[in-house]
């Protein structure tokens, strides 16, 4: 993998064996190496590019959050993250994964703000005269 550009990060096919792969860090292989499961059926070929509607959803639900009292946003950060894990495990769509990151980022930035508005109007509430 060293003519041309180099290929992205990502499992390809062991040049060393045939019948596993191994990771490319983008630069370089590494040590890393996994059991090649059987291809998918035909037409149950991973997609590529395209979207993943898990990964919409808890971009979705993170979003939400910021209008549904907070409510939503955990939701979408668990969900974000599940996709993340499935994606970093290699049976998610490898597309999915920036937006399974932004809907964890999203819906954890927001339940932080939800957690420190709650704290000033708590302080605020226990400030004001009786």
């Amino acid at each position: 993998m060293t003519d041309g550009p180099l290929p992205a990060s990502g499992w390809y096919p062991d040049p060393d064996g045939p019948a596993g792969e191994r990771y490319w860090n983008g630069s370089t292989w590494t040590d890393e190496r996994r059991v090649a499961g059987p291809p998918p059926p035909p037409g149950m070929a991973p997609r590529s590019g395209g979207h993943n509607s898990s990964a919409i959803t808890a971009l979705v639900l993170s979003i939400l959050g910021l209008v549904a009292c907070q409510v939503l946003s955990p939701v979408g950060m668990i969900l974000g993250r599940n996709e993340l894990r499935r994606v970093d495990s290699g049976v998610g769509d490898q597309s999915a994964r920036g937006m399974a990151n932004a809907a964890y980022i999203v819906g954890t930035a927001i339940l932080v703000l939800a957690a420190v508005l709650l704290i000033i109007i708590l302080i605020a509430v226990a400030a004001s005269p009786r």
